[in-house]
Order: structure tokens, then C-alpha cells, then sequence
């Protein structure tokens, strides 16, 4: 996993908090993407083309830190069935958290996001 560059981490961050708190995707403006973040709303689209690009991206940013977290989790374990109970207690813990990328990803409105994630947004 690239660490994105600080802004971007902002960025995504303030997307997180908006979708946390309940802001939906069609509710949600870059501008209120840039006041989560603290930074100008010309400061995010230095970074990327459009709203659903931003949010995509942020989802992806934190699903790669939670496997990233399981991974740790399973490194710490012992044999292949630890791991494997490690990986799995992780993921009982973390995915019905309103925090989680699944809990986030499983928002109706998240499936208009499907292009940008699989890659095709023509």
C-alpha cells in the first residue's frame, strides 16, 4: 500500500468523517469535502476530477488500511489456523462498526460509485 501524499490523507479523512456522520453521496458537495478536510475546495480538485473520484478513492484508502490492520493481526498469530481465527475475529469485530469501509460500502447510494472503483468511468 503507497501512503498517499498528506493533502490527499486530508482529503480522504474529511470524506470518512462526512460519510461517517451520515452525509450521503448525493448529499455531499466538494465543498463540504474541503471544509471536513480543512483545506480549499480548488485544493481538491488538484487531486482529483470529480467528487465520486474523491469519494471512491477515500473508501479504497480505508479499506487498505483495514486489511492492512488484519494483516498485523494475523502476523502476530502462530500457526495457519491462528492466523486464520486472527484474520476472522478481526473482521467480526470491525465490519458491523459504522466506522468500518464495509458498514460504508453497504450505503445504497455507494453503488453509483461501482465505475470508479472497478477502474471504467466512461
Amino acid at each position: 500500500m503507497t501512503q498517499p501524499a498528506a493533502k490527499e490523507r486530508l482529503i480522504y479523512e474529511g470524506v470518512l468523517s462526512l460519510l461517517r456522520n451520515g452525509t450521503g453521496l448525493y448529499q455531499m458537495k466538494v465543498a463540504d469535502i474541503a471544509a471536513a478536510a480543512g483545506i480549499g475546495k480548488g485544493t481538491v480538485y488538484e487531486y482529483f476530477q470529480s467528487k465520486e473520484e474523491v469519494v471512491a478513492n477515500a473508501l479504497v484508502y480505508l479499506l487498505e488500511k483495514e486489511l492492512s490492520e488484519a494483516s498485523l493481526a494475523m502476523q502476530g498469530a502462530g500457526d495457519f489456523q491462528s492466523k486464520i481465527f486472527a484474520v476472522l475475529d478481526y473482521v467480526a469485530e470491525n465490519v458491523h462498526s459504522s466506522q468500518s469501509a464495509f458498514h460504508l460500502l453497504s450505503k445504497p447510494d455507494m453503488l453509483e460509485l461501482k465505475p470508479h472503483l472497478c477502474g471504467n468511468t466512461n
